[in-house]
């Protein structure tokens, strides 16, 4: 991993997180991110490994760990935005303590093979996600 895969990877990154919500919002078309392989990711990196094939003839390409890292760069990023960080990921962590009661039984049956870090273990803060906070309340960090 080097410096320029790192920053040129960053790059790719903001990139892949603006498409989505440019052809959304400015062009009116289809997003790039509805697909379990984000077509946000999948075109520009594309474009790049053809531009690769330049930078290789005059000595200046990429190594494959330096398109490695920007690969997984790029497929961590295009998980950050949109519907996937909000939607599933949140709900992910917040929904085992919320949704414990009596009649389905997780906190007997599920949350105790659970390891703390996993799930948002304050109920107060996983019932202020779904219900918001009253009042003034700040949020519980």
């Amino acid at each position: 991993m080097t410096r320029r895969s790192v920053i040129t990877g960053l790059g790719l990154s903001i990139l892949i997180n603006l498409w989505p919500a440019y052809s959304s919002l400015i062009v009116h078309s289809s997003r790039g991110d509805y697909a379990h392989l984000s077509v946000a990711f999948l075109i520009p990196f594309m474009g790049f490994l053809v531009l690769n094939l330049f930078l290789e003839r005059r000595g200046r390409g990429f190594t494959s760990s330096e398109l490695l890292t920007l690969c997984c760069i790029g497929m961590v990023a295009a998980c950050m935005q949109g519907e996937w960080l909000s939607g599933y990921f949140l709900g992910i962590v917040t929904a085992p303590h919320y949704f414990a009661d009596s009649q389905n039984q997780w906190a007997d049956r599920i949350l105790l093979y659970l390891p703390d870090w996993t799930y948002v273990s304050d109920k107060a803060a996983a019932t202020g996600f779904y219900e918001s906070l009253p009042g003034n309340q700040r949020l519980p960090w």
